[in-house]
């Protein structure tokens, strides 16, 4: 402990200078002469190190250099070695990280050089040296990043990193005099930071206007509550929630950095969000007027700050009522949080069926008073509302950047038991596939004293159920004992959703190719495939990708469970072994001709399945994330394609200019500027966004607001994001970083969780904003509603647009020219503005609700 390792040291020191009048200065410097400061950090923990350390093996400088030599037994993922530093601000520095790097074996994808920067990225500037057992010298400029892409100016780099991609087979890699230095101001670069700062000073000094807000109306509130025993319980731990959490946010914005950073404020958002509504909660809670000890609140169900068990359902308020609303043919949610003051060993539901509210009338001419009007609406069956428990395990939220496993509300369940979960040992225990089955009904669960469950309701409407209010009641029980009812009430609006026009779709990777059911994202039977293209169809999300089309058999088989299931059979989306046509590119003459009608009668073939398979046509995949130049060499392969009526799809980061031949779906990265897409869309291609964020995010409002609205506003034509599973087990989410799932899959069926609901609820908003639009386009030729039809079509650009791009703006840069910034978004009540939208449906189409 009293040895202090000389590249911090050498780091302290140089930041105290001034960067003016010198040319360059070293930071830090790693000569892996005395120590070897490499670290595991992030990613598969699948690996076998063979040795790691210094060594005096052909250094490139001095007597040792730094050596990793690791196998990795299986593919696909990926392995962060990293190296911490104090944590250094790049605000008006020029920051240049370099080194020399030497490769011996190389049996992975890539092998990357880079730097770790918290909450933002973890990104190679070198990969795949071509030099092996030579020395190459590797290096990056961060401020000229900053300035070409125009990125967030002030980064605060942590630390930097060796990479393995592809993870198959033995590297053997060597690095010798890595160093970070500093050069010279530059006045561009000041008056990007500049700018920022202020930006980031504004939004820190109104959180510290809200905190005081939030402080003085909690010490307004009366510190005793009058209520009953199991309500003056949920207050008292409500109180003193609020008091810890105000007093530990308050001690984080006193001892942030001024101007922190973006990652801080996007915590501190989520932590006043929470504390808003936990003050307005208590209120709420002493007019609840029960005297049971157990409690409800009402939580949005697609929150990103969902509560925990031991977490004070703060995020809600006491609820007497559960509502609904709802489309004829729509499925929505609902979520309820159970606090209870004592043991809950078994608690159960009883439901009863939802009738008809009753309505009234004017009375006659002649008579007094209002008379009930007969209503002839049949009622909803109880089954109409399907109810799931809302599973917190240990996941890593975040793997990239701090690769902790965290407790999580995620995973959809009616068996509480199907997951154990530990919290002494942050574990969780899986059965094996052949015993992972979830019940058909939720079956009964406890609460301990003093913590919170999560009761997740989805109403399911037929599409002939006839508009107005339906109710009933939710009986509660611990056993047979009565512990509270609630009302619940089903609000069925007077108009179906339009279909949006726009294209949903996601990385699928399943295969049918095994008798025995797994968990692993590529390898299913076909029970679990069916399971998976069903929750799809559900959800809205008509485009799986699929992966088996180097066995056309396989193809005809899992396009007929697709059909079966009832997704859409214009196109399919061929990726995994599907060949590009890329080989066309460097052949010449005769090579060249027989390369073309080779594929030409390959496609020819694919076209011939998915006829059988009751598809239309395929879109032929190309090089994944390939560079222009890569995609310029397929060009004939698309022309082909298209000569024999098939479609092409490509994924491409940035712009994509391939003069007048037509990429068909242009799958890139969310927050491309405007113009790049409308110039996309001139040259006749659908434009998908993927990155919305990664299936690694576990934030259902995330989705929501990116496979929603935001899509709209950013001028996308759907979401393609990566991946719907991927990892050889998906279940393993608490440890492996490389995971990836949406829905989990069992020995027959999935396990649906919180953010794929998240999806089905932008897909919806976007269907609600369609049928806005549709009956803005009716009454426009109406003329007794044109006017009408002209306030909805401005406001629409106007107030929704105006909000949305509000939310969007910490997110990403919509201005033309900006690269996107991802940082948390601002919380907007989607919710509401879907309610707004409806309300201006019933107007337009000359109808009202209930």
């Amino acid at each position: 402990m009293m040895r202090m390792k000389s590249y911090m040291l050498v780091a302290v020191c140089a930041m105290a200078w001034s960067v003016s009048g010198y040319a360059e200065t070293v930071v830090a410097r790693w000569d892996f002469e005395t120590e070897d400061p490499v670290e595991f950090g992030a990613g598969s923990e699948d690996y076998v190190l063979n040795f790691k350390g210094l060594t005096e093996e052909t250094p490139h400088s001095g007597k040792k250099c730094f050596k990793m030599d690791i196998t990795f037994p299986s593919g696909g993922l990926f392995s962060y070695w990293q190296v911490p530093i104090k944590p250094l601000s790049m605000r008006k520095h020029r920051l240049m990280l370099r080194g020399y790097m030497r490769v011996v074996q190389h049996d992975t994808r890539s092998i990357s050089f880079g730097y770790r920067m918290p909450g933002w990225n973890c990104e190679p500037f070198s990969s795949n040296p071509q030099l092996p057992d030579q020395w190459v010298e590797q290096g990056y400029n961060f401020t000229e990043r900053l300035l070409r892409f125009d990125e967030e100016p002030l980064l605060t780099l942590d630390g930097w990193y060796l990479s393995f991609v592809g993870l198959q087979g033995r590297s053997i890699v060597y690095l010798d005099d890595v160093e970070l230095v500093e050069d010279a101001q530059d006045s561009e670069l000041d008056a990007k930071v500049d700018a920022d700062e202020t930006s980031r000073r504004q939004l820190m000094g109104s959180f510290q206007i809200k905190l005081k807000r939030l402080q003085s109306a909690f010490a307004a509130q009366p510190p005793a509550f009058p209520g009953n025993d199991g309500t003056a319980k949920c207050d008292a731990a409500l109180r003193e929630a609020l008091a810890a959490r105000l007093s530990a946010t308050a001690d984080l914005i006193a001892a942030a950095a001024d101007p922190p950073p973006r990652v801080l404020l996007s915590d501190l958002r989520d932590d006043l969000t929470v504390l808003a509504n936990g003050v307005r909660s208590r209120p709420a809670l002493r007019k609840y007027g029960r005297a049971a000890s157990l409690v409800a609140f009402a939580v949005p169900p697609l929150s990103n700050v969902l509560p925990n068990p031991r977490d004070i359902p703060i995020s809600g308020v006491p609820c007497r009522r559960i509502e609904i609303t709802a489309c004829p043919g729509q499925d929505e949610p609902a979520c309820i949080a159970l606090w209870s003051g004592s043991d809950v060993h078994d608690l159960t539901l009883s439901v009863t069926d939802l009738q008809p509210a009753a309505t009234s009338q004017s009375p006659k001419s002649g008579t007094t008073g209002r008379r009930s009007k007969i209503d002839s609406r049949p009622p909803l069956p109880a089954t109409t509302v399907d109810f799931r428990l809302v599973k917190s395990w240990y996941s890593l939220r975040d793997p990239l950047y701090y690769n902790k496993s965290l407790l999580t509300p995620e995973l959809l369940l009616k068996k509480d038991d199907l997951v154990a979960v530990d919290e002494s040992t942050r574990k969780n225990t899986v059965p094996p596939v052949d015993k992972l089955r979830d019940a058909p009904d939720l079956q009964p669960f406890a609460i301990q004293a003093g913590t919170v469950r999560l009761l997740w309701l989805t109403a399911h409407l037929p599409r002939e159920t006839r508009p107005g209010e339906y109710v009933g009641r939710l009986r509660l029980l611990d056993g047979t004992q009565p512990l509270d009812e609630l009302n619940l009430v089903v609000r069925v609006l007077p108009f179906a959703l339009e279909q949006s026009g726009m294209t949903w779709g996601m990385f699928y990777r399943g295969i049918i190719d095994s008798d025995k059911p797994s968990l692993a994202s590529d390898h299913k039977t076909e029970t679990q495939y069916e399971a998976d293209m069903r929750t799809w169809v559900t959800h809205g999300m008509g485009y799986p990708t699929f992966y088996s089309t180097g066995s056309q058999q396989r193809l005809l088989q899992e396009m007929q469970v697709r059909n079966r299931v009832g997704l859409p059979g214009d196109f399919a989306l061929l990726t995994g072994g599907c060949s590009s046509g890329a080989d066309i590119g460097p052949a010449k003459g005769e090579e060249r001709t027989a390369a073309i009608q080779r594929f030409r009668q390959y496609v020819r073939g694919l076209l011939e399945v998915a006829l059988q398979g009751g598809y239309r046509t395929v879109s032929i995949w190309g090089t994944d994330e390939a560079p222009e130049e890569v995609v310029s060499g397929e060009l004939d392969a698309i022309a082909v394609a298209h000569e024999e009526g098939a479609l092409a799809h490509r994924s491409y980061w940035s712009k994509l200019a391939v003069g007048d031949k037509k990429i068909d779906l242009v799958i890139t990265g969310f927050g491309q500027p405007r113009e790049v897409i409308d110039e996309m869309h001139r040259a006749g291609s659908r434009v998908l966004a993927y990155s919305t964020p990664y299936g690694w995010c576990k934030e259902p409002y995330t989705f929501r607001l990116h496979y929603g609205l935001a899509l709209w506003r950013s001028g996308y034509d759907g979401g393609m994001d990566y991946a719907y599973q991927d990892g050889d087990n998906v279940w393993d989410s608490a440890t492996n970083g490389n995971v990836m799932a949406m829905c989990y899959p069992t020995a027959e069926g999935v396990i649906e969780t919180t953010r794929w609901e998240g999806i089905r609820a932008g897909i919806d908003d976007c269907r609600y904003l369609a049928t806005l639009k549709a009956a803005i386009a009716r009454a426009g030729k109406d003329p007794r509603r044109n006017r009408l039809a002209r306030q909805a079509a401005k406001w629409v650009e106007g107030e929704l647009g105006a909000a949305i791009d509000e939310a969007l703006r910490p997110t990403v840069r919509i201005e033309p020219g900006k690269r996107p910034l991802w940082i948390k978004p601002e919380y907007l009540d989607l919710d509401a503005w879907r309610g707004r939208m409806a309300e201006w449906i019933v107007r337009l189409n000359g109808s009202r609700s209930g």
